[in-house]
């Protein structure tokens, strides 16, 4: 199915293996998707209808003011990758409820395909080598969570004010927008 549309994509084995949009009813479709290969190529397909229908090349790519607006109504920030991998893992759980669904399989692919992407785009960063400074921060330039989010940990902002009360990692908003709450530095503390 695709992305929550009535037109199922089917495999074409006539066509050389392309994915052909079928708007018959559920159950009268042409053959199911039964190869990784083939699920891949449905996957590719439904994001290419992506495309088509919001007009853009690169397709729809929503995830990133998806994951804004979480954090603004809950005050959680998770990052754009984090929004496909969940996504890809509520794809990966109703497979697993009932009867086989070809459009589990296809969107999880394509919601995975959509993480890599976006972790991909992420500036990468040389946090392996930094040294902590004389309060025992480590410089931060930006980029997803360095620590697990289950990590105490105390911050310095951009603007200069240090958080030195320990709060769990995954309560930070640690990309850099480039104003006064980014993080630009960081101290585990337990």
């Amino acid at each position: 199915m695709i992305y929550g549309s009535s037109r199922r994509v089917r495999f074409d084995p006539t066509n050389s293996g392309v994915v052909a949009l079928d708007d018959r009813p559920a159950g009268n479709q042409g053959k199911e998707m039964t190869t990784a290969h083939e699920i891949l190529q449905a996957a590719a397909g439904h994001m290419n209808d992506r495309a088509a229908t919001y007009d853009k090349p690169a397709g729809e790519r929503s995830m990133g003011a998806a994951v804004r607006a979480f954090e603004a109504v809950t005050g959680i920030h998770i990052t754009e990758t984090q929004g496909w991998l969940f996504m890809a893992v509520l794809k990966a759980v109703r497979s697993q409820q009932g009867a086989y669904r070809a459009d589990s399989f296809e969107d999880g692919a394509a919601y995975f395909a959509l993480a890599g992407e976006a972790a991909a785009a992420q500036p990468v960063l040389q946090q392996a080598d930094a040294k902590p400074d004389g309060d025992g921060l480590i410089p931060w330039h930006g980029g997803e969570c360095p620590v697990a989010g289950s990590v105490r940990v105390c911050v310095r902002l951009r603007c200069g004010h240090e958080n030195f009360s320990p709060n769990l990692a995954r309560t930070f908003r640690w990309d850099h927008r480039g104003i006064d709450g980014d993080i630009v530095a960081y101290k585990v503390v337990g």
